[in-house]
């Protein structure tokens, strides 16, 4: 395959008189996030005017422009997320080129694509979340834990487990440090029972099928309960296709709540901490979100990314980095080095590390 570059001064396609389109071509479409978007009309600009350095971490980070953008030029910064028309999600936040969003849906739940996962966090939420409105970065589905049998898509949220013959799962990359948690599982494909959707310890990494983990709890599609490798206990109401799944897990006191649609399965109440399925999880114990399947089950995430499909418990918040204590080290080159040396069969001292 050969390519030729464009000449110097060639007229492209961008602020032609074609109609223009952001996140698509001629055949194909973008597979990825669209996050602020800046055009500037007649102007040749370096990084410098959009970037900048932190001066706690040393890393290159975005900044607002503070320029003139043109007679066409734009800024789409998709702060409103109340309505997917132009003047909401496609408004042009820097004057009045607005553009018209096409297919993208605001509706709160699994098929929203307003998202708030972003590496700059805001301000930490106060009490119940609703999803969606917390600046931050967020957990998804792993796809780099060891494995071939699933498949991952739309950001790693979607999850489809697809093993040969015996279930097996798959885990998040966040586990769930003090405090009260709430997340959403859509399950889009039912296969059996499956996908079984829970907690387990997140050192297991390869496989693991939550209903047999002795350390793991989850919930099936029937509605029963393991926990800790004890099977198919008697619980709540079996779900379906389209079905959410929702948790509560107070990592402090060890409680663990279920939920279908709005309700809590049992009659739980984790606002008052009361009639949860599972009281003693390990306090110590680092936990992470997991499902396990069999037959193809699809499992969608939504970790307060985008807007919950059902109101989350009072005090229960979102996983995020803006919800987490502010890191220790905040350079990590200030703990952690690397040198080469050649050893000698003797004492050496290793230096200038740091």
């Amino acid at each position: 395959m050969t390519s030729s570059d464009p000449a110097q001064n060639t007229d492209l396609g961008i602020n032609n008189t074609l109609e223009q389109g952001i996140g698509k071509g001629y055949y194909d479409y973008f597979d990825g996030y669209l996050a602020d978007i800046y055009f500037i009309d007649g102007q040749a600009l370096d990084p410098s005017s959009f970037t900048e350095t932190d001066a706690t971490t040393g890393q290159l980070i975005p900044k607002a422009f503070s320029g003139t953008y043109g007679t066409n030029g734009f800024h789409l910064d998709f702060a409103d997320n109340s309505n997917n028309t132009a003047s909401t999600l496609g408004k042009d936040s820097a004057g009045s080129n607005n553009w018209t969003p096409n297919n993208f849906s605001v509706t709160a739940g699994a098929g929203n694509d307003s998202l708030v996962d972003v590496p700059t966090n805001g301000t930490a939420s106060s009490g119940a979340d609703p999803g969606g409105s917390t600046r931050g970065n967020y957990p998804t589905w792993n796809p780099l834990a060891p494995g071939a049998n699933a498949t991952f898509a739309n950001g790693n949220l979607d999850l489809t487990i697809s093993p040969a013959s015996t279930a097996e799962g798959r885990i998040g990359n966040f586990y769930f440090p003090s405090g009260k948690w709430y997340w959403e599982i859509t399950v889009t494909v039912v296969s059996g029972e499956y996908p079984h959707v829970g907690l387990t310890p997140r050192n297991n990494l390869v496989g693991v099928n939550i209903d047999s983990d002795s350390t793991g709890y989850c919930i099936r599609m029937s509605g029963k309960i393991d926990a800790l490798a004890s099977s198919n206990q008697t619980y709540g109401t079996s779900y379906a296709t389209g079905d959410v799944v929702m948790f509560a897990f107070d990592v402090d006191t060890g409680k663990l709540w279920y939920g279908k649609n709005g309700t809590w399965q049992a009659s739980g109440n984790p606002a008052t901490g009361t009639s949860p399925s599972s009281s003693s999880i390990s306090t110590t114990t680092p936990y992470t979100f997991a499902a396990s399947g069999f037959g193809s089950p699809v499992a969608v995430l939504n970790m307060g990314q985008r807007q919950f499909a059902y109101t989350s418990p009072a005090g229960f918040k979102a996983l995020c980095t803006a919800n987490l204590p502010a890191p220790l080290v905040t350079k990590p080159n200030t703990v952690m080095d690397v040198a080469l040396w050649t050893g000698n069969g003797g004492t050496q001292t290793i230096s200038g590390l740091g």
